[in-house]
């Protein structure tokens, strides 16, 4: 799925308690508002996935924010990473 409006607010995280196990603190999280996503094309092939995965960076859109508003430690997996050459001009 690529998602083109990743934001904080399109994440609803609730607490979940365990009933054999309440000593330790669980968490829900559930991801809204799919407008704007859609899934791979069955005609496009890994090199322009991973260009528009890259180009729309959806992990950065939701790492950045928390690292500046609470301190969340965010390092970039680099995973849809695209070398130069590979871009459009």
């Amino acid at each position: 799925m690529l998602n083109r409006d990743v934001h904080l607010e399109n994440f609803l995280v609730i607490s979940h308690h365990d009933i054999n196990d309440t000593a330790t603190p669980r968490w829900l999280m559930m991801m809204l508002d799919f407008a704007q996503c859609r899934l791979r094309w069955e005609d496009e092939d890994d090199r322009e996935w991973k260009r528009e995965k890259w180009s729309t960076d959806e992990e950065g859109a939701i790492g950045y924010p928390l690292k500046q508003r609470f301190g969340w430690e965010y390092r970039p997996t680099w995973k849809y990473m695209v070398e130069a050459d590979d871009m459009p001009i």
